[in-house]
């Protein structure tokens, strides 16, 4: 499968799931959210992330991904928390992988760190004060993603890919966490999902292109 054809087939992936989240078919959410988590590690591959450590480090965290989606397709707490551990590694691999390069401070930092303000000072507090026993668990979630969204923005210029791909990829991966905190702690409904899903696969699809 070519690398356009993986494309397409995410993004009919992503559709298929938004129309289930949408009639609430859970069979079909199910099949379409896997199918969509197992395109976006094969572009991954495909673009040859295997070939560098800086590759596989995003691998790691596009399979961390993946095996949060499987977790977030039950609403049950334990499932939830499960989910949640997933994607913290995932961020932190993100992090990790962007920390070893030969980083930099960049206009692309104080644009990054600008969306970490924002997201915890407009969009985290309401969310935190409904989070329950949720409450700890999610500040340290918070201040994984704090640390992988900036650190996107430090990326050096040896990466192999340019560095703003990095910073859109992991800015838009931390806003999406924002609708899924929200269908969660503040109020179910399918508006988060229309938009924080296509950001979500956006964003992954974007790191799989950048290895």
């Amino acid at each position: 499968m070519t690398g356009t054809l993986i494309l397409v087939a995410g993004a009919v992936a992503v559709a298929i799931l938004l129309h289930a989240e949408a009639r609430g078919m859970s069979r079909l959410r199910a099949v379409a959210k896997l199918s969509a988590a197992a395109l976006f590690i094969a572009y991954a591959l495909h673009n040859g992330a295997m070939s560098s450590s800086f590759g596989l480090a995003i691998l790691f965290a596009l399979s961390l991904s993946a095996i949060g989606d499987a977790f977030l397709l039950s609403r049950h707490p334990t499932a939830f928390l499960g989910g949640m551990a997933a994607f913290a590694l995932a961020h932190a691999s993100y992090a990790c992988a962007f920390l070893t390069t030969d980083f930099t401070f960049s206009p692309l930092t104080l644009l990054t760190a600008a969306v970490v303000c924002v997201l915890a000072f407009v969009y985290l507090p309401p969310i935190l004060r409904n989070a329950g026993d949720f409450l700890f668990p999610l500040l340290n979630y918070a201040g994984i993603i704090a640390i992988m969204t900036i650190a996107s923005g430090m990326v050096g210029p040896d990466a192999p890919a340019a560095a703003w791909r990095y910073a859109a990829a992991a800015s838009i991966f931390a806003i999406s966490d924002i609708a899924v905190a929200r269908d969660q702690f503040l109020a179910q409904s399918i508006r988060n999902k229309l938009w924080g899903l296509p950001l979500y696969f956006g964003a992954q699809f974007l790191f799989a292109a950048s290895v």
